[in-house]
């Protein structure tokens, strides 16, 4: 072989090979810069947050189901139904007389349910589906109900509007704290019609036929004013507000004196406290009264801290997706690279063809060590 080919063949060969060992040396995909500029996953919740998590949930439950704060508000409800309430709370939420009760008929002030008709001219109720009843299910404590008992339209009817309003919430506020509760928003949808023996209408209600049913396996009793399964199915209650308004503070304060501030984490740290306190207070209602106690406002919460949770997952999810997207674009960009250095190698089809020209570069290679030493031997013979 022509001295200066060999040598020029040697040479390129070492450029080539120093060139791509340059290449997977420099050319590398940066992961840490990757993942810390787009990340925002949360941290995890660790065995504190758990412990916290259930302790707050479990005093949520025994402030639901205490018998003394239940008797404190009964009294402050029975308070607030007098002329002359002795309490502040009593005074606060005074709504005795309004219209969300008794109403005027043409045989005085009675209880009356939604089939009952306003006679615009004398101002009086006409009943049309008899009396009595638990009057807070049958009548006048639903926001949401498109009868004439629809408590926004009664209070202003009575008050007017401003003062109206105030009565509302008060008279509504005062049931809640209440042994019996308010009962739930929508409870009127439930309502249905049907026909007695002596041919006349009578108001029956779906929940409170399923809440009597449930009464009669218990044991418990179905009076006209009462009823204790629905009281614990159907009813919020200012304990019920209070519960959740302790387990939402206590977790608000574990989480500033932690310094978290990850969505995600917050979030689960809030949900598994509620739901303690939710699972305890049915557990503990079926415990005490045979019937499940529902934290409506809990159960409310619950529901919007789950969606938060899966919006906030979903951001996480689409960040990871964002970076791995990174990952594999910097992965086939450095491909493409190193590859470029490589371009000078040979390709074959026959894979013969690669041992033919692996021989042909031994032979190469010993020509060029001959060639070498041939030049050593001169220089040492001048």
């Amino acid at each position: 072989m022509d001295r200066a080919l060999m040598i020029q063949v040697g040479a390129e060969s070492v450029a080539s090979l120093e060139k791509m060992q340059h290449a997977l040396d420099t050319e590398k995909i940066d992961f840490e810069t990757i993942v810390e500029n787009n990340n925002t996953s949360p941290s995890m919740l660790d065995k504190y947050d758990l412990l916290f998590c259930f302790t707050f949930g479990v005093l949520g439950t025994i402030i639901n189901n205490s018998q003394k704060i239940d008797d404190f508000l009964e009294n402050i409800h029975k308070d607030s139904l007098i002329t002359n309430p002795k309490t502040f709370f009593g005074k606060l939420l005074r709504h005795g007389g309004t219209h969300m009760d008794k109403v005027p008929t043409p045989n005085g002030k009675k209880y009356v349910n939604r089939l009952a008709k306003l006679d615009k001219k004398s101002g009086l109720y006409i009943p049309e589906g008899g009396l009595g009843g638990p009057h807070r299910i049958m009548w006048g404590h639903d926001i949401l109900s498109f009868g004439p008992d629809n408590p926004i339209v009664l209070m202003i009817n009575q008050f007017g509007f401003g003062k109206g309003i105030i009565k509302m919430f008060q008279h509504l506020i005062a049931d809640t704290c209440s042994t019996q509760g308010l009962p739930i928003p929508g409870h009127s949808f439930f309502d249905f019609i049907f026909t007695k023996s002596n041919g006349n209408k009578q108001l029956g209600n779906r929940l409170l036929d399923f809440c009597k049913k449930i009464n009669n396996e218990v044991g418990n009793s179905n009076n006209g004013v009462d009823n204790k399964a629905f009281n614990q199915f159907f009813s919020i209650k200012a304990q019920d507000v209070m519960a959740k308004g302790l387990t939402f503070g206590l977790c608000m304060a574990y989480m500033a004196a932690r310094g978290i501030k990850d969505k995600l984490r917050r979030t689960q740290i809030q949900l598994i406290a509620t739901m303690v306190n939710f699972v305890g207070t049915v557990v503990w209602g079926i415990a005490k009264y045979g019937v499940p106690t529902v934290n409506w406002i809990a159960l409310g919460s619950m529901v919007k801290l789950t969606v938060q949770l899966c919006v906030n997952s979903y951001g996480v999810t689409m960040s990871l997706q964002r970076i791995t997207t990174e990952i594999v674009a910097s992965n086939v960009a450095l491909e493409r690279r190193v590859l470029e250095t490589g371009q000078f190698l040979p390709t074959h089809t026959d894979p013969w063809d690669y041992i033919d020209d692996y021989l042909q570069e031994q032979q190469r290679a010993a020509d060029f060590i001959n060639f070498l030493e041939e030049e050593e031997e001169m220089c040492l013979s001048l």
